[in-house]
């Protein structure tokens, strides 16, 4: 049967992250470009 989704090692297998890792990161990045708009928003003021 073959694998579903296309990523080595199945669900949680993104190039060894398992899925509680990968929303963290997400998160983060979401956090981090959130600040960079707001500072870009200030400077552009």
């Amino acid at each position: 049967m073959a694998k579903r989704g296309g990523f080595p090692g199945g669900l949680g297998g993104f190039g060894g992250m398992n899925m509680n890792q990968l929303m963290k990161q997400a998160k983060k990045m979401q956090e981090d470009m959130e600040k960079t708009r707001r500072r870009i928003a200030k400077e552009n003021i």
